[in-house]
């Protein structure tokens, strides 16, 4: 109950940290900057925004990062991904730090056909939900550090139970990355992001 309580304060508090930084047509919005094969995502040239002007897509290693979470012991995080990759592989898609992007928490992560979420770095479980279609998907998770998580794939947070629970494991996250951090470790294509939210507490 109290993860779908706090999903629902992030979605109407208009103050929120980053919930305007993927509409903009520009990743220099990102209090960490981009790096990589990651560039912005006119609508005009093919797939429509979710929200907003436009949003952000991969083709390679690449990512916009969030260096903003100050020792978060829970971050609940909200993003659309619409995957058009074709081979056999496994990339990260989001990936949050216990500091500024080299000690690695937890993971969401896409194989072409479920997504998973991993937080066995931080002494924690996993869990997966599949997924399909070449269209946009909304993900949204609940970590929260020593306490059970929840996964929510194309379903809402605030009506709906989790889609999938794992065990959080433990620690704090102080940075995180969205998009291709790890490459796309046998996937080719792209994959396109827009409509990130994130609410995290100490």
């Amino acid at each position: 109950m109290a993860h779908k309580l706090y999903i629902s304060i992030h979605v109407l508090v208009t103050c929120l940290l980053l919930s305007s930084q993927a509409f903009a047509c520009s990743t220099a919005a990102w209090l960490g900057g981009s790096s990589g094969d990651v560039t912005v995502n006119d609508p005009a040239n093919g797939v429509p925004s979710v929200s907003g002007s436009c949003g952000f897509k991969v083709f390679g290693s690449g990512y916009v990062q969030d260096n903003s979470p100050d020792t978060e012991d829970e971050f609940i995080g909200r993003f659309y991904f619409f995957p058009q990759f074709s081979g056999t592989g496994n990339t990260d898609i989001f990936v949050a730090y216990s500091n500024e992007a080299s000690t690695e928490l937890f993971s969401v992560s896409y194989d072409g056909s479920q997504i998973t979420i991993d937080a066995t770095a931080a002494g924690g479980g996993t869990a997966s939900v599949a997924i399909s279609g070449t269209k946009w998907h909304l993900i949204e998770f609940s970590w929260v550090s020593g306490a059970t998580g929840g996964l929510w794939i194309d379903a809402d947070a605030t009506l709906d139970s989790a889609s999938a629970t794992f065990d959080s494991g433990s620690g704090a996250v102080e940075a995180v990355r969205l998009g291709a951090p790890s490459g796309l470790d046998g996937l080719s294509g792209e994959a396109f992001f827009d409509d990130y939210v994130s609410v995290s507490y100490t």
